[in-house]
């Protein structure tokens, strides 16, 4: 047995010591044996630029940021009863599409690239209005929204996997397959292979929305200082990554290695990922279904106050607030949850399966209803140069 020799898996037999397969002559593939969309993504590769078994390939991304953030901000006075209206609207658009580290720039070919976009995009609006009733008394009503798109898309998002490569049984057809890892790299073996490439399964492409909404009114009477009012803000995050598939060949041994001596021989290894990839035999292939995963919670908070001018040199703050908050749910009870007391019938009855809010009707968490807030400041002017 030698280092790094490649095995036929087609001649896989019981040998006087277990399974035994028979090397191919002179360590080579036969062409005839070599897997056709295995072939076709191997022509998607860069050629070697020079003569080394590893690193020898070098390629390069244009790394920009491109940021704008244009704004409009409006006021209107109406009549001269002290009603005022206001509105902002802002947006940023940030887009990056390689970058270091988490965009996963590698340098390869735009079909072919690991290489995730940092874009994101948000926007937000306000109207506010408020209206002086008496000298003593002013209203205020507020509104607002929020939005928040996080594209990881990659550079190459029109690829057929079918026409392409000729690989059917893709659900959508968008993104070059993730392919795992076949380099070898370990010393004394560094034999090549190939870095891993796409990152179908990767991409999260998520959105949030924030609706919010707020009102007050503040009193004067007196030495007093009286304000009392509510907020509430609503968030809906979703997470649609597009459907990917993902395939990994290994690094060593597998397909092509030698059963009985795939834990290794003193450090070295029998077999070679990129002759597994070659041949088209994966370890593993996986394909992500189609997701819209949306959770929502809302926020409900109410306070009143007063700040009360005591003396000429005290004032006294004291209030209360209370917020409520409901926990994160999704839309169509798609949460999942362990449940250790449950038969699991994937598992022959065994107890402790995973559920789901929508199937055992249920909830997984509690909203706490009890969140008071007292709050109590004093301020004193002690002397001409002290506050405490």
């Amino acid at each position: 047995i030698f280092a790094n020799e490649i095995f036929d898996p087609t001649t896989e037999r019981n040998g006087t010591t277990g399974l035994v397969r028979d090397p191919f002559p002179g360590n080579i593939i036969p062409f005839s044996r070599l897997n056709p969309i295995s072939l076709a993504i191997q022509k998607l590769i860069p050629a070697a630029q020079n003569a080394n078994t590893t690193g020898n390939y070098a390629g390069y991304d244009l790394g920009q940021r491109v940021t704008s953030i244009p704004s409009l901000k409006l006021d209107h006075l109406i009549g001269a009863r002290g009603q005022h209206l206001s509105f902002y609207w802002s947006t940023t658009k940030t887009d990056s599409q390689f970058n270091l580290p988490n965009g996963g720039a590698d340098g390869l070919p735009d079909i072919i690239s690991g290489a995730r976009c940092a874009c994101i995009h948000s926007l937000a609006e306000r109207i506010n209005y408020d209206h002086a009733l008496k000298p003593t008394i002013l209203l205020h009503f507020g509104a607002g929204y929020q939005r928040l798109f996080f594209l990881d898309t990659p550079p190459y998002t029109s690829f057929n996997a079918q026409t392409q490569i000729g690989m059917p049984g893709f659900l959508v057809n968008n993104y070059f397959p993730t392919v795992a890892s076949t380099y070898l790299a370990t010393a004394p073996q560094a034999i090549g292979g190939m870095q891993a490439m796409g990152a179908a399964q990767a991409h999260t492409n998520s959105s949030q929305e924030k609706p919010s909404f707020n009102a007050n009114v503040t009193y004067i009477r007196g030495s007093h200082s009286y304000v009392a009012g509510g907020e509430v803000y609503f968030q809906g995050t979703t997470f649609a990554p597009p459907s990917g598939v993902g395939t990994n060949f290994g690094t060593n041994g597998g397909a092509t290695g030698l059963p009985v001596a795939l834990n290794g021989l003193n450090g070295q290894n029998v077999g070679f990922g990129y002759a597994n990839f070659l041949l088209g035999d994966a370890n593993t292939v996986s394909q992500n279904a189609i997701v819209n995963y949306r959770l929502g919670k809302s926020q409900w908070a109410g306070f009143a106050q007063d700040t009360w001018r005591v003396t000429r040199n005290i004032t006294l703050d004291y209030g209360l607030r209370w917020d409520y908050g409901t926990y994160p749910k999704e839309q169509y009870g798609r949460t999942a949850d362990f449940a250790p007391n449950v038969a699991n019938p994937q598992a022959g009855g065994i107890l402790g399966a995973t559920i789901f809010e929508a199937t055992c009707k249920c909830s997984f968490a509690k909203n706490y209803p009890w969140a008071f807030g007292p709050r109590l400041g004093l301020a004193w002017h002690a002397a001409p140069k002290w506050v405490v």
